[in-house]
Order: C-alpha cells, then structure tokens, then sequence
C-alpha cells in the first residue's frame, strides 16, 4: 500500500505543467555504459525556486530532484513521461546549488509492458543525493 506522502509526491509531479530542462537545469553530457544512461547536469542556482526554498540557504526541492530524473528518462526514451509508482526513494542528502553546481545522474530502465521500471542515482564523487526506483508510463496512456 502506498503511503499519503508517495500519493502526493506522485500527484505533484504529475502536475508540473512545465519541463524543468534549460531552466532549472541543464544536460552538459549524455553518455551511455553497459545498460547506464549517465547525464552530467548542471543547476541553475539562480533559479527563481531557491526564492521560496529557501531564501536564506537554497537547496533543491525533492520534487524537483524527482523531475529531473524523470526529464533524464524522457531523454533516452524519446517520449513524456509520467510517474505511476515510487517503490524507493531515499534522498540521503541536501542539494545545495551554491555549494554544488553539477551533479550526475545515472539511470537504468528496464520495459515492461507498457511501463519503465527506472532506477536512479542522483550523487557527486563526494556525495549521493538521491536513490530512486520507480515505475513510469508514457504520459498518454
């Protein structure tokens, strides 16, 4: 059974009507190993978001962190994406973009049917940020 905050958490990222790419980041590189998309990004740490989260200490919202591990699938897949199910997700660390401006973020995405079962690592060589497995569907079906 899904908890109250996955339900949520699902909800609002099924609802930002804007794509975070070229704004809130961007993809310096793509690369691919053995199964592994990995993505180079770079954080906009002017970003008007930081202005309410938070003002004094900017850190990157967990659902932002979300969306840009969704928008990195939509990448390798070619088409939108929409999460159905968050099984883990650890965020181990705060994003803090003053402090770190680039992070990678690794992927591995398995079909099935007509679902992407994605696991995810949001880290720097210093510092993991986030774990995520989680199911995705095409956004029109």
């Amino acid at each position: 059974m899904r908890s109250i905050n996955t339900f949520f958490t699902i909800f609002a990222m099924n609802k930002l009507d804007d794509m975070l790419k070229d704004k809130f980041f961007s993809i310096k590189e793509r690369t691919q190993d053995e199964g592994t998309y990995k993505f180079a990004i770079l954080l906009n740490k002017d970003h008007q978001v930081y202005e309410g989260h938070f003002p004094a200490m900017p850190v990157v919202p967990g659902v932002c962190t979300l969306q840009m591990t969704k928008e990195c699938a939509e990448e390798v897949i070619g088409e939108k994406l929409r999460y159905t199910e968050i099984s883990n997700c650890k965020f181990s660390a705060m994003i803090v973009p003053t402090q770190t401006q680039e992070v990678e973020v690794a992927l591995t995405i398995q079909p099935e049917a007509e679902m992407f079962v994605v696991k995810a690592t949001v880290k720097t060589q210093e510092a993991n940020f986030l774990t995520l497995k989680a199911t995705l569907i095409k956004e029109n079906q």
